[in-house]
């Protein structure tokens, strides 16, 4: 089913859907719920619900329908959470045909946040190269690019798995489009064991896998039989196959940003005058994540973070040098007129007074309101609202248009008595500088612990730390 990656990228609003040609703003919420409620599914369906910490936050279901030539696939998801005191509400709807073995032909994708922003479109595979038409309320794109082998939507690699000789040891490995990375991926899939399991008062045989997919790790058991029963992993979240009257039961709105807070040893007083700082980190494979280099130093368990001087002036010709951070992607939207519009009315020629306005500018433009999307630096612009990831990737795109290096880093930063998952940009100055558009930091102060430098492919390691991770302040000066 997969799905369960997926909602986890949703929740952390770490999501990019490079996919798109309609989208719609609902105007009543219950109304919509309802009209979905009331799907007829017949023929091969599966349905589950979606769990945080045992709490239910949504379901979902998938549907197949052979055909004559083709398969066709229904995978429609609904989720609701709670944020800063406001209730959001998420649907998903991707509608596929697929070859006889269940790889992509053509398909479409929606997804819509009543209070956010929409996005839905469709895709093709064609002369090995996959077309994509995306849509969001910032206008309409169309990305091609080759790949290898046709590949399969993420959902459908455990129906795969199912026509399969199973047994203990055993590995896979899929070709996979992902509409939310926007790339084709590799799934690794190994078979942990065989196990007996209570599924619908019946003591079914069913295997333990692990699904090693975008830098998350899920343990899923899979019914030869029935398909997916369960996906799990270590940081709270569970999809359980139930029947449609189960799933179809009430919603918890369950508050994830105080769910995934990290609490702190010690109070951390005046946060921006600390110049160096250390924490003891726990829960968490050291060498996976970023957290060496720039501003931060790790030795064993112990991270040493000092706070960055800002350089009296840079080198121009440098920072055009450093064309990785300067390029446009599909959201981010590097040149675009409105960016243009606004960096001409700031830019000062020095790349370092520049980069402060900019960051300045972001933090005063946008309203400080949780929004449960997939940022896009032009529909932020036009929405005028959001979180950190919305800052985040507005200022990345304004920055790049003004020739300066950008590029976003993922983390926590101290609020309060809790360490917060966050996202900020660091800007490249003759040296990497972390900034914060959210908080008017430049520099960001010692209490961002940066894990992930990158887009989603590479944020998604941060995801894996949720109810793992340990911070302990050792030390601040």
């Amino acid at each position: 089913m997969e799905k369960f990656k997926k909602i986890i990228e949703w929740l952390i609003i770490l999501a990019w859907i490079p996919i798109s040609v309609y989208y719609f703003y609902p105007q009543n919420i219950e109304s919509l719920e309802n009209d979905f409620s009331k799907i007829t599914i017949s023929g091969d369906s599966q349905w589950w619900i979606i769990l945080y910490n045992n709490k239910k936050i949504g379901y979902s279901f998938i549907k197949y329908t052979p055909k004559k030539d083709s398969v066709s696939v229904k995978d429609f998801m609904f989720m609701k959470i709670n944020a800063f005191g406001k209730t959001q509400v998420l649907y998903s709807v991707i509608d596929a045909d697929l070859t006889k073995e269940l790889k992509i032909n053509n398909f479409s994708f929606k997804i819509t946040n009543p209070t956010g922003i929409n996005f839905s479109g469709n895709g093709k595979f064609e002369n090995n190269r996959l077309k994509i038409k995306m849509t969001t309320p910032a206008g309409t794109e169309n990305i091609n690019f080759s790949v290898n082998n046709r590949p399969y939507l993420p959902d459908v690699i455990y129906r795969v798995l199912m026509k399969e000789n199973l047994a203990p040891g055993k590995k896979y490995q899929f070709p996979v489009y992902d509409p939310l990375l926007g790339k084709e991926i590799k799934g690794n899939v190994e078979v942990i064991e065989k196990l007996t399991y209570r599924f619908n008062r019946m003591l079914i045989p069913v295997y333990k896998l692990k699904f090693s997919y975008s830098n998350n790790e899920v343990t899923t058991l899979l019914s030869k039989e029935f398909g997916v029963i369960e996906e799990t992993s270590g940081n709270g979240f569970k999809s359980k196959r139930v029947n449609k009257k189960d799933a179809l039961t009430p919603v918890e709105a369950v508050n994830l940003i105080w769910s995934t807070a990290i609490k702190s040893n010690m109070k951390i007083n005046n946060k921006e005058q600390i110049k160096k700082i250390s924490y003891k980190l726990s829960g968490l494979e050291i060498n996976k994540y970023d957290l060496n280099g720039d501003n931060q130093s790790i030795d064993e368990d112990l991270l040493t973070i000092n706070k960055v001087e800002i350089p009296k002036s840079v080198n121009s010709q440098e920072l055009k040098g450093m064309k990785e951070y300067l390029k446009r992607t599909p959201f981010i939207q590097v040149n675009a007129k409105p960016f243009i519009k606004t960096v001409n009315k700031i830019i000062t020629g020095d790349p370092i007074d520049t980069t402060r306005q900019l960051n300045h500018w972001v933090y005063k433009y946008l309203k400080k309101e949780s929004v449960i999307s997939v940022p896009s630096a032009l529909d932020v612009y036009y929405l005028k609202k959001g979180d950190c990831n919305e800052h985040s990737i507005l200022l990345t795109a304004l920055l790049r248009t003004a020739n300066i290096p950008a590029r976003q880093s993922a983390g926590v930063v101290y609020q309060d008595g809790y360490f917060f998952y966050h996202a900020w940009v660091d800007v490249y100055l003759g040296k990497w500088i972390p900034i914060d558009p959210t908080f008017d930091q430049m520099p960001a102060d010692v209490t961002h612990i940066r894990f992930i430098n990158g887009d989603l492919d590479q944020q998604g390691k941060v995801l894996s730390l949720i109810n793992k991770l340990k911070i302990e302040v050792i030390d601040y000066k």
